[in-house]
């Protein structure tokens, strides 16, 4: 079961270019899964992004720690 907002990696014709890389696209979905109601997708950038070794997320709660 995938606990996360997962992304449907596409809106409006346009896919995300790192969808393919992305644990919130590749993820298992669960019978009750959440997903963004949009593509998070902005300028090209993904602050939502979840790489394989999750390194947006990691790097972005590290960053809230040394505040």
């Amino acid at each position: 079961m995938a606990d996360i907002t997962k992304c449907f990696g596409e809106e409006d014709e346009i896919i995300c270019p790192y969808r393919d890389r992305c644990y919130r696209f590749t993820a298992k979905a669960d019978e009750y899964q959440s997903y963004f109601q949009g593509m998070p997708l902005k300028n090209d950038k993904c602050d939502h992004y979840w790489g394989d070794g999750g390194e947006n997320i990691w790097n972005q709660s590290t960053e809230i720690e040394t505040l």
